[in-house]
């Protein structure tokens, strides 16, 4: 709405019969738009709009501006030729240098809905006028832009792409709104930008890669940021999740140089966020996208590009060996683990339940640094997952696929070493307090257990209810040494550690551990000898 005192300052002038006159010269020209049937009329039409707007020099209020502004707005059309535009623009320019700076701050949200969609279809010959206005009425507002920013970003960036011939032009018109506007506002508006129109996201990914300085940290080029963080972040991952490998490539690039996995300037929840986002782009099977990424999580580039990157340091083991930590263990692990994690949770939610994670699995395998490094992590959650996805066909079919890339005997090894981490914690719980620890699974009944996905290392009682699903899940027949070599294993491995530990365990844990081994001797193949 117009201020209060524009409006009072019109109702004075309405006394003057000069200003009288002149609303009646403007009505007079916005009548010949009725009569319009033709793009020429169109023409002539803004032509006398124009001459009646500028034969009264000593108003800076124009009257029935927003009917004015409707009738520009419609000659701004798509399918209306180049020459209507310009002759529009040609209008515009008139009203903007007689309104001034201060008035036209105040007067702006009426003009910009038709000024601002058109340099996305707007043909070549229009473009170098339609900055030329930006350029000559806009960017003087300095920080008075700023309630318009995100229409104005929104109409330029369609116009900022490498190769358009006023490509730099629009570099430069961006550049300078930047700094009138106060860079971090400008920055905070461009991520608000990203995160809700996917029109832009490309041109605005390429000037924030395009304007970030590659030879410093972000620390010393915070603005970029903008003043939310949260922003940035909803930005970041619409990016992250759009249709174009190009806005994904662009994106992974910047976080790439702006945000190595070492540095502390987001939060561990917002780092986790990005790459369960980032997890993602693997499915598209692009190289350019798995390289960047890749990049990112072990810090490939980073002893190169990153000054203020500290050697890693040398751990010193319990058997007094010296083992150096690498980039991808120290920093970037844990979240990892975390963000596949959230994805598993993510995947029940969906419905038909989503199978990207067992498929981000399977393509992380193939990057040994880093599926071989969070395998063992999340392996537990995987299976938790699948039994709690309602037997799921597709779900099994996904999972077997990704057992398959193991080692035959690894996921037995893994489940053997999980029963007997438990039995050690369970000792120790005891140790430390004479009650029984409780679990709420009861063996007597046919309930079943209830996994929860992400709740850390299992119970006694919940891994052998997972045991036992595997068992009934995964595909035995796939290799003749599962049932004649490792199932005999795990049933010796069990019965050994029942054996050692039985006086700390609870009833229920007992009965679900002989529960298993029953399940474990039903699958056995004995071996002809």
């Amino acid at each position: 709405m117009e201020s209060a005192d524009v409006l009072m300052e019109e109702k004075k002038l309405m006394a003057e019969a000069k200003y009288r006159n002149y609303m009646s010269n403007i009505d007079k020209a916005l009548r010949n738009f009725e009569y319009s049937s033709e793009w020429a009329d169109l023409i002539s039409a803004l032509g006398k709009l124009s001459k009646a707007i500028s034969s009264n020099t000593q108003y800076q209020i124009i009257p029935r501006r927003i009917k004015i502004s409707k009738r520009l707005a419609q000659c701004m059309h798509p399918a209306l030729p180049s020459g209507v535009h310009l002759k529009a623009l040609e209008t515009y320019a008139v009203i903007f240098g007689k309104t001034g700076p201060e008035r036209l701050a105040t007067e702006l949200f009426i003009y910009s809905s038709g000024l601002f969609p058109l340099l996305g279809y707007a043909a070549m010959n229009v473009r170098p006028a339609l900055l030329g206005i930006y350029e000559t009425y806009f960017v003087p507002l300095g920080e008075k832009l700023r309630p318009a920013l995100s229409g104005f970003l929104s109409g330029v960036l369609p116009g900022y792409e490498c190769g358009l011939d006023h490509f730099e032009r629009t570099s430069s018109l961006l550049t300078q709104v930047c700094t009138a506007v106060n860079p971090t506002h400008f920055y905070t508006v461009l991520w608000e930008c990203v995160a809700t129109n996917a029109s832009v996201r490309l041109p605005a990914i390429s000037y924030l890669l395009e304007h970030f300085n590659k030879r410093t940290t972000m620390q010393e080029q915070i603005y970029v940021m903008g003043h939310n963080r949260d922003i940035m972040m909803s930005g970041l991952c619409a990016c992250l999740n759009d249709t174009l490998i190009l806005v994904q490539r662009n994106t992974l690039e910047f976080l790439l140089l702006g945000f190595p996995m070492h540095t502390k300037l987001l939060s561990e929840m917002d780092l986790i966020k990005l790459v369960t986002n980032g997890l993602h782009t693997i499915l598209r099977r692009d190289m350019s996208l798995n390289r960047r990424l890749y990049s990112w999580l072990l810090g490939s580039e980073v002893m190169k590009n990153s000054p203020t990157y500290e050697a890693v340091p040398v751990i010193t083991t319990t058997d007094g060996a010296e083992q150096t930590k690498t980039y991808f263990e120290q920093h970037s692990r844990h979240v990892v683990i975390q963000a596949l994690i959230s994805t598993l949770k993510f995947s029940l939610q969906c419905s038909p339940v989503d199978l990207k994670p067992y498929r981000i699995m399977v393509s992380l395998l193939d990057k040994a640094e880093i599926g071989s490094a969070v395998l063992d992590y999340v392996l537990c959650d995987i299976i938790r997952t699948m039994s709690l996805s309602n037997g799921n066909v597709e779900v099994i079919k996904s999972s077997n696929l990704l057992f398959a890339t193991f080692d035959p005997a690894y996921i037995w090894s893994f489940m053997t070493t999980m029963f007997e981490k438990s039995c050690k914690k369970t000792k120790k719980v005891n140790n430390g307090d004479s009650s029984k620890k409780s679990y709420n699974r009861s063996i007597s009944n046919d309930q079943r257990f209830q996994c929860v996905v992400g709740s850390g290392d299992p119970s006694l009682v919940e891994i052998c209810y997972l045991t036992e699903f595997l068992l009934e899940t995964i595909s035995l027949e796939m290799y003749n040494e599962t049932t004649r070599i490792y199932l005999p294993k795990v049933f010796l491995a069990i019965t050994q550690m029942l054996t050692v530990h039985l006086e700390n365990l609870t009833n229920d844990e007992v009965t679900a551990s002989l529960k298993l081994c029953m399940k474990i001797v039903s699958r056995v193949q004995p071996m002809i000898t």
